[in-house]
């Protein structure tokens, strides 16, 4: 059985045989980890199966530490109120939070005029750490896990 075999450091080091691999594996003291087994190609990677295994646990409770809040941009004062409350509580909390803005009309001025309403509402308790994503039918904000100010 051949596979496709990538090395520690992420170089691929093209299509073996399972025993080769094996052989590998041995003769630099790491283990075989198994990449992909569904495919017809399996895919496995010469490693420390322990750091792996660390690895993946710590991507997945990073990945769960990120909320998402949506906005349109017609929207009531108590509404707005409410989701930057929790947008403040998610701050506080270290989580890392997606805002999307969808447009509601071509007016672009207006769609400006409210994402800066937001970001000096969250700036008025936070330093933010936060990126901008324009596309045609929203704005994208994704603040991270940002620092509280103490007044």
């Amino acid at each position: 059985m051949y596979i496709k075999l990538i090395d520690n450091n992420g170089k691929f080091l093209g299509t073996v045989d399972i025993k080769v691999a094996i052989y590998e594996a041995k003769k630099r003291n790491l283990d075989l980890i198994k990449l992909s087994g569904k495919s017809k190609q399996k895919i496995y990677k010469l490693g420390n199966f322990k750091k792996y295994l660390f690895d993946k646990k710590k991507k997945k409770k990073k990945a769960l530490k990120s909320k998402e809040i949506k906005f349109k941009t017609i929207i009531c004062k108590s509404d707005y109120k409410v989701k930057i409350k929790k947008i403040f509580c998610f701050l506080k909390k270290k989580y890392n939070v997606k805002i999307i803005i969808f447009f509601l009309n071509k007016r672009k001025r207006i769609n400006d005029d409210f994402l800066n309403n937001i970001i000096a509402d969250l700036n008025k308790k936070f330093f933010l750490n936060k990126t901008l994503k324009y596309n045609t039918k929203n704005i994208i904000i994704n603040i991270l896990s940002s620092v509280y100010k103490n007044k």
